[in-house]
């Protein structure tokens, strides 16, 4: 019987490890060439590092201002919700005392029993800027509040007997009610 031929069948493969002296190799490297490196495997070159050097550097001239405005917006915030919450106590205040403002005395004496969180103050001055402190003042028909922020604005408050406010926001020293009083005051922060 005569054998057939296998088609497409590939002859049998024969290895022949042909090795100089010292040379063996090492993933397609020589031993040889391992210990002599080639210019390219050196590193990066000087333009290379240059160009993620001024990546770097755009992406922080980037970064900074955002993060600074960032930080200047929220002191302020946090100066601001410091007013809302006083301007809170004062409406109770006006609401206890029938929408009369007593005088400034009586106003020190009795916020720091409707909110105790707040510094109540007659001046805000430099070394309480940031802190709970709101300098309060008083007029017949309305009461005015200011407080610091950390990024040196200051804001106003004032607060009329009929419930209405006005908002004012000033980057000027000192921070006082008393300033906020003279100042016309526009709406909105």
């Amino acid at each position: 019987m005569a054998r057939l031929a296998r088609p497409f069948a590939a002859p049998p493969l024969r290895f022949k490890a042909v090795l100089a002296d010292d040379d063996q190799l090492l993933g397609g490297h020589t031993k040889r060439s391992m210990m002599n490196p080639r210019r390219d495997d050196r590193g990066f070159t000087l333009v290379e590092l240059m160009v993620v050097v001024l990546v770097i550097a755009i992406l922080i001239a980037i970064a900074i201002p955002t993060f600074l405005g960032a930080r200047e917006r929220s002191q302020d915030r946090a100066a601001q919700t410091l007013l809302r919450n006083g301007m809170t106590a004062v409406q109770v205040m006006l609401n206890d005392n029938d929408r009369v403002v007593p005088a400034r005395a009586v106003i020190l004496a009795e916020l720091p029993g409707i909110e105790p969180s707040i510094n109540w103050v007659d001046h805000v001055d430099d070394a309480q800027e940031s802190a709970t402190a709101v300098s309060i003042d008083d007029e017949p028909t309305f009461v005015t509040a200011a407080t610091a922020s950390s990024s040196g604005a200051c804001f106003y408050v004032r607060m009329y007997v009929d419930g209405t406010d006005d908002r004012h926001r000033d980057m000027g020293s000192p921070c006082t009610a008393h300033a906020g009083e003279s100042t016309a005051v526009p709406s909105g922060w």
